[in-house]
Parts: C-alpha cells; structure tokens; sequence
C-alpha cells in the first residue's frame, strides 16, 4: 500500500563560472527573461586569513540604492541567533563563507533563490541557505524594494577578502511547469 513519487523540478543551467584566481565579485549579467525563477547556488571560501566566516552581499542590477532589507537565522553548535537589516544598499550577510584559517580545504555551500524576478509589478523577494565549517547554518531572507525585472546580479565577498579559487558559483533559470513528456 506505499506509494512513491518522483518530482523533476526543471532547472535549466544558464552559466557556470569556476575561478581561476581569486575575485572579490561574481557577477551574472544579461540574464534571460524566460523562466519564473532563478537559482543561484556556489560552493565557495573566502580567501581572508580569518578563521571566521564572511559573509556575501548580493545586488540587483547594479542598484546601490538603500532599497535592501533583509533578515537571516544562524545556528551555530548549540546556539541560535537572528538579525535583521533595513535600507540597505545590498543584501548582506544572507550568505556566507568560511575564511581560509578556519579549517583547512573547507568550502561553504549556499543556495539562493529569487522569486518572480521577471515580474514587474512586485518587489523581489529571495530565500538562502548557507553552511559554513562544521557547526554552521544560515538560513535568510531578502528583499529587493523595486519593481524591475532582475537581469544582472552581483555577488560580493565580504571584509577584507576575496573568493579564493577554485570556488564555483551557478546559475539556473527554474520553470514553474514541468516539461511535457
């Protein structure tokens, strides 16, 4: 009497950038308008000599206005933490990296979506999630306060550091419908 059921979620691969070198950005620019969603997810560390985690700031289409807000839950071991942000000119700290002094060879993933980032007549909402060394998670919430369709989005690795190679970062348009069979 069990039943099992198996959901393909079409994800389609717009760009893949793994870097050579380290780069304090990532930038995705000239994003297709035809999908529903959009997924951004990177396996990543932070070049800084800090035992820390950094965290990652995010734009939209170059906007560098105070039109951010956002909000995010750490747990780290046993300790739980939140905070929230207003007027912001980026989404900050909703994901995050480890610094290379933490533990070594240690790449964070983050996962990032972007709801309806063609619509136009919404502001832009996205959900993250982040885990970082071994006793790590960061879940977040931003919001993006304009109404413009999303064509470009700028990852930024926060304090003093870069994104060190070898880190990988992608892009994926999401379609709300499954493909026909």
């Amino acid at each position: 009497g069990s039943m099992l059921s198996t959901y393909a979620v079409p994800k389609n691969l717009i760009t893949r950038t793994e870097l050579g070198s380290a780069a304090n950005t990532v930038t995705f620019s000239g994003i297709p308008q035809t999908y529903d969603h959009l997924e951004v997810s990177m396996y990543a560390q932070s070049d800084e000599d800090v035992s820390v985690q950094r965290g990652i700031s995010v734009q939209f289409n170059a906007d560098t206005g105070t039109n951010y807000n956002s909000q995010r839950l750490d747990g780290a071991g046993t300790d739980v933490s939140a905070a929230t942000s207003t007027g912001d000119t980026s989404l900050q700290n909703i994901l995050g990296v480890t610094g290379d002094n933490g533990l070594a060879n240690v790449f964070s993933p983050n996962s990032m979506t972007v709801y309806n980032y063609t619509k136009t007549d919404r502001h832009k909402h996205v959900l993250t999630l982040a885990g970082m060394d071994d006793d790590r998670i960061r879940l977040g919430s931003g919001r993006w306060a304009a109404t413009a369709a999303v064509t470009s989005i700028v990852l930024t690795c926060d304090g003093s550091g870069e994104f060190a190679a070898g880190s990988v970062f992608t892009l994926r348009g999401i379609h709300s419908t499954a493909p026909a069979a």
